[in-house]
């Protein structure tokens, strides 16, 4: 009886390092796609947080305006902006907590809609004393991670590497400038220059994250009992 031939597996074998191939090229292919698609997507979504922050601390502003004008020009009491902002939630001033936070931001977690705000809910800051003569040039809410020289021309200067990496880099209100300076995290010919809304004057972006100007140079001169306020208290020399 006649042995049998083996069985041919070479054509198999070729196939399935066709297929693999294949399947390879396809699979680079649509990760490159992928990651050309991304870009626009990351951009997208760094102006939304962007944009989404300014309305905030719009908000914010607009909510403390309204408790001075309820209350003889002053502004709610309190050691820390935590309590400061807590003081509007109790006042019917805000509703939604979430304002106060902002993804992103290092060692912050998300308020839900029926707690009392903790620190580590609350991303921004609060100057003191603040009443309805205070100096015009004044940043009434900003980001938190930053110490600002109060003075004309003075600086933001950012106390962490966390807060460089951190998109948006800065959301502030001023009393003169009616709105906000928000730049996002990108490439940028450094210094970056950015302008306040109805405000001439340039802020300059440093590669180390210090932001020139932050205060305008050609405010009147601020008062040295200026005090920032942090979610946890006053900010320590």
């Amino acid at each position: 009886m006649a042995e049998s031939a083996p069985p041919q597996v070479a054509p198999r074998r070729k196939k399935d390092r066709v297929r693999f191939w294949v399947w390879l090229t396809f699979a680079f292919v649509v990760v490159f796609l992928f990651g050309i698609a991304l870009g626009p997507v990351t951009g997208s979504i760094s102006k939304a947080r962007a944009l989404e922050a300014r309305n905030g601390v719009t908000e914010i502003a607009v909510a403390l305006r309204q408790y001075a004008s309820d209350h003889q020009g002053e502004f709610p009491p309190g050691k820390s902006s935590t309590e400061i902002f807590q003081a509007l939630i109790a006042g019917g001033y805000i509703t939604d907590l979430g304002i106060f936070f902002e993804p992103g931001s290092p060692g912050k977690i998300r308020p839900v809609w029926n707690q009392k705000l903790k620190p580590y809910n609350v991303c921004y800051d609060i100057t003191v004393p603040l009443t309805a003569n205070s100096a015009m040039a004044l940043p009434i809410v900003f980001m938190t991670g930053f110490r600002i020289e109060y003075k004309p021309g003075g600086r933001a200067v950012p106390l962490s590497d966390a807060i460089r990496r951190r998109t948006p880099y800065m959301v502030g209100y001023f009393e003169n400038g009616r709105g906000a300076f928000y730049p996002l995290a990108g490439d940028y010919e450094w210094p970056a220059i950015f302008t306040r809304e109805n405000d001439p004057d340039e802020m300059k972006l440093r590669r180390d994250g210090t932001i020139d100007n932050f205060i305008s140079p050609l405010a009147s001169p601020i008062g040295k009992n200026c005090q920032q306020l942090t979610p946890d208290g006053p900010l320590t020399p």
